[in-house]
């Protein structure tokens, strides 16, 4: 069986489905990607926290299935995620199975706003303005290092 790479645990679903997905990748997938470490930082975890006993293609086999209506998406666990509803929100928009549904970056740093509470505005613009920077050349990475893999 084919081994998935890890780097596609942060991979979007439309481009894990994709046989010849964009070199850069998307603007949406590094919404996907971004949220996915989101969800990482916020949980002090994996990935794809609980989750990680599926294995790598476990975990992408269950991603790339097309849905069913009615059916939900399957994405890292939010339960056990202490965050506030507003994190939570903003994460699940970001991995709507439609990426036309999910926001922009502009809308993402709106909606985390919220965190800077006590915090100097300076610092979390920087912190905010790094994740921007970080989760947009985040496709890059990915594809660099899938790269790496497939010639070891």
């Amino acid at each position: 069986p084919k081994v998935d790479s890890v780097s596609d645990l942060w991979r979007s679903p439309e481009l894990l489905r994709n046989k010849t997905p964009p070199r850069r990748g998307t603007q949406k997938g590094d919404v996907y990607s971004f949220a996915i470490i989101l969800y990482e930082v916020i949980g002090r975890s994996g990935p794809w926290g609980k989750h990680q006993t599926y294995g790598i293609n476990g975990i992408i086999d269950r991603v790339k299935k097309i849905l069913s209506p009615g059916k939900v998406a399957f994405r890292p666990p939010l339960e056990d995620l202490e965050a506030d509803d507003y994190i939570i929100k903003t994460i699940l928009d970001c991995w709507n199975e439609n990426p036309e549904l999910r926001p922009d970056f502009r809308q993402i740093k709106a909606k985390l706003r919220p965190m800077q509470a006590g915090l100097k505005p300076n610092i979390f613009d920087n912190m905010l303005a790094m994740m921007e920077t970080y989760a947009s050349n985040l496709e890059s990475l990915v594809q660099e290092r899938t790269q790496l893999l497939m010639e070891e």
